[in-house]
């Protein structure tokens, strides 16, 4: 025992010899808190060393290994551990764009913040999510408007060219109160135009009558007015003579004049 503990220590004091950076501050307060005299006593041989060590008590033997323990430890955390180095210094932040106010062009509830203060952001990046209820009401109200006046159109142009109604089929699958609602103002108008045009016809065959009518009675007034026209000019010689009196011209001017009005 007394053997390999003489061993364990050379080997520590050849250890210690070579790393001068750590047994130089020890030797240094070993120097100076004993005397020369003391100094000069401590240089034994390695006997010399280990037989006072055999001659100490216990307690003495337990110090000296918690010491190299501790030396061995501290050599260890040494050799093996890290020490970050730290660099401290002054500076200041200079941003590269001023400070940016963003804004919606559509307001709304904002559901989401995809960032956080300080990150770095670029012009297009998503920065915060809004709620899509808001949005998809309007759009649905929207298109909704747009296909009623897709549907309003095509009944528009059907009965102005006279055609069927005929509107696309997303009316009818997304909007069908909307269709029919069309379908039937189509239908109304369509009596409604069939009416006026039946009633159109029923006039123009009135007025053919009537101008027909008229056209008769002006035959019949154009041959009474020659017809009294002649029969005038025949008795107006026979009043100078006397075989016909005055008052006979003077209808026969009247009867020509009224037939000449007729006409």
């Amino acid at each position: 025992m007394s053997q390999g503990l003489f061993n364990i220590i050379g080997a520590v004091n050849r250890f210690l010899k070579k790393q001068s950076w750590l047994t130089a501050p020890i030797y240094w307060l070993v120097n100076r808190a004993v005397p020369t005299e003391t100094r000069d006593s401590l240089a034994w041989s390695e006997e010399a060393d280990l037989a006072i060590l055999e001659q100490r008590p216990l307690k003495a033997r337990k110090l000296l290994y918690g010491i190299l323990f501790i030396m061995l430890a501290v050599v260890a955390w040494a050799w093996y551990a890290k020490v970050d180095e730290v660099t401290r210094g002054e500076g200041r932040v200079i941003p590269s764009r001023q400070v940016q106010v963003i804004q919606s062009l559509d307001g709304g509830i904002v559901s989401e913040i995809l960032i956080k203060e300080g990150d770095l952001v670029k012009e297009g990046m998503p920065l915060i999510k809004i709620d899509e209820t808001r949005a998809v009401s309007s759009l649905r109200e929207n298109k909704g408007q747009f296909l009623a006046l897709i549907a309003k159109q095509a009944r528009l142009k059907a009965l102005a060219e006279g055609g069927a109604f005929n509107p696309p089929p997303e009316v009818q699958l997304e909007m069908p109160q909307v269709y029919e609602q069309e379908q039937a103002l189509y239908v109304a108008s369509q009596d409604d135009l069939n009416s006026v045009v039946n009633i159109a016809r029923d006039q123009m065959v009135q007025r053919e009558k009537e101008l027909i009518e008229v056209q008769f009675k002006r035959e019949i007034a154009e041959k009474t007015y020659e017809s009294a026209a002649k029969e005038l000019a025949a008795n107006k010689p026979l009043l100078a003579s006397g075989a016909v009196s005055e008052i006979d011209i003077l209808k026969l001017e009247r009867e020509a004049t009224r037939a000449k009005g007729e006409i």
